[in-house]
């Protein structure tokens, strides 16, 4: 699904991050691949499923469509409108004076997401 943002709750034991992303140079799940295996893998073994196979996500995602400015392939919800603040504008200008707003995006479930990233993470 083009043109979104996806938010995923990642949990391990008693602790939850909650990161978005979306499609830009690479696909959402490409990116979501990428930062799961980077901070909840073994980082001496390289990537291998059954180093996170303990791990429950839970995947959303919003028809507002990821941030289309500098490549940013994952940020915290907490990070996000500053993110939006800065589309469109090149670094040496001052912030979007009509930015997006991120408490606007409306965020519900996404099973055919979890499915397709549960499929690409059992690659590894």
């Amino acid at each position: 699904m083009a043109g979104q943002t996806v938010r995923l709750s990642i949990t391990r034991g008693d602790d939850t991050t909650i990161i978005l992303t979306g499609t830009s140079y690479k696909e959402w799940w490409e990116q979501a691949v990428e930062y799961i295996y980077r901070n909840f893998g073994n980082k001496d073994k390289g990537w291998r499923f059954r180093d996170i196979e303990d791990l429950e996500i839970k995947i959303e995602h919003s028809m507002s469509k990821w941030k289309g400015w500098g490549g940013l392939k994952w940020c915290s919800p907490e990070r996000m409108q500053e993110e939006l603040n800065r589309e469109g504008v090149q670094q040496d200008e001052p912030d979007n004076p009509n930015p997006r707003q991120y408490s606007k995006f409306r965020f519900g479930s996404y099973y055919i997401g979890e499915e397709k990233l549960m499929k690409e993470l059992r690659k590894w």
